[in-house]
């Protein structure tokens, strides 16, 4: 990932506003989130991040980039929104139930929710979400969290009901958000989109989480609730001081002190009062006009006589 270049993005005629201050921040989200997420048990969701430097040019621009940047594994498999939307020819309609019915790993699902919630994701949607062949998925973009998205956002996630992007799944997006210029439709659509069937709900046991994680991710959130926010910010600070830059930078520390107390108050909530709880009220929250109710669950789908997913 390389910021802060004075070159347009595709179809874009003006360079991108560089911020420093907040690239910095966006890249100690990333590394702070891989060092808790293998604490927490939930590496395994993320693509391995490391800072390293990079030495070339852009193609079609001639500008030449010769700094560090944060490099990424290439993920493999393709993204959600693609495999469901995508495609030329696309996926068979019996192939994709089949796929998000049976074969999708149900366990990464709740993983994948508990990590949203924990971390305060506020991007995940299909194209931040990847399949993989043999039903595991894999978590993308990750640097929209505790609120340093572009928006006031508390979470927001295709996985988890009563939040924007999962209202866009199951009613289309041009009729949630509402905007003029979308000519927003008076109705939802007359079809189910099969991205709905990543509700957590639909891969936890019983349809819930409450306090029943993975014994890695319980005993991480007991942990974590038991640091003060500037023990979060500047954990092993004593250790970090003896290690070369280079060793540094595969540790975490977060930006803020503000994100640090968002993360015990998250764990503390996730722990005491359980998922469900901390998903509607818990802190930080979403601001009311993208709070939702929740909707119930739909878990099953079939296919119309017009090859549309329906709901049973």
């Amino acid at each position: 990932m390389i910021w802060c270049v004075p070159v347009p993005k595709p179809g874009s005629h003006v360079p991108a506003v560089c911020k420093p201050d907040a690239i910095r921040q966006q890249l100690q989200i990333v590394l702070a989130l891989q060092g808790v997420a293998k604490d927490c048990g939930l590496d395994s969701l993320l693509p391995r991040h490391w800072v390293a430097p990079v030495d070339g040019v852009l193609p079609g621009s001639g500008f030449r980039v010769s700094w560090d940047a944060l490099w990424a594994d290439l993920v493999a498999g393709v993204s959600a929104e693609n495999f469901v939307h995508g495609g030329k020819p696309g996926v068979k309609s019996e192939a994709l139930l089949e796929f998000m019915q049976t074969k999708l790993n149900s366990t990464q699902v709740v993983l994948a929710a508990i990590f949203d919630l924990l971390f305060s994701q506020c991007d995940r949607h299909g194209q931040n979400l990847y399949f993989l062949p043999d039903g595991s998925i894999s978590l993308i973009d990750n640097d929209q969290a505790y609120g340093s998205s572009w928006r006031p956002c508390g979470v927001d996630s295709i996985f988890l009901p009563g939040t924007q992007k999962h209202e866009v799944a199951r009613l289309g997006y041009r009729y949630v958000m509402k905007k003029p210029e979308y000519f927003p439709p008076k109705h939802p659509r007359g079809f189910a989109d099969p991205l709905q069937l990543l509700d957590y709900r639909c891969h936890a046991p019983g349809g819930k989480i409450g306090t029943k994680y993975p014994p890695p991710v319980t005993k991480c959130l007991k942990k974590l609730s038991r640091l003060t926010p500037k023990a979060i910010v500047t954990k092993c600070l004593k250790k970090l001081s003896r290690l070369n830059p280079k060793a540094i930078v595969t540790k975490y520390s977060y930006p803020t002190l503000d994100m640090a107390a968002a993360l015990r108050q998250r764990a503390a909530d996730m722990l005491q009062h359980g998922f469900e709880w901390t998903l509607k009220y818990g802190w930080p929250q979403n601001p009311s006009p993208t709070s939702y109710k929740w909707s119930k669950a739909r878990c099953q789908m079939r296919l119309s006589a017009r090859t549309k997913s329906s709901l049973n």
